[in-house]
């Protein structure tokens, strides 16, 4: 009887073993995939920020470049008006 209980105590010994490692085993791959999960959504938003930090420079160098034109296109015809009323008063 003693040996069976031995047997037993064994079978419940090796078996809450196995449970605790399983355990942790489930956790740390738990763990594994939220910080895998984290650094992705991490990465995604930094790969978004960029994104848009560069369309806000590109938006902003467009504008510039329109405005440089603008003002171009405006001395331009001023300059064409000065030398038309030079020429005819």
């Amino acid at each position: 009887m003693n040996r069976f209980y031995r047997f037993l105590f064994f079978i419940f010994d090796i078996s809450s073993y196995l449970t605790y490692h399983l355990i942790l085993a489930y956790y740390l791959i738990l763990a594994y995939y939220l910080i895998l999960a984290y650094y992705l959504i991490l990465a995604y938003y930094l790969i978004l920020a960029y994104y848009l930090i560069l369309a806000y420079y590109l938006i902003l160098a467009y504008y510039l470049i329109l405005a440089y034109y603008l003002i171009l296109t405006y001395h331009l015809i001023l300059i064409y008006h000065l030398i038309l009323a030079y020429y005819l008063f």
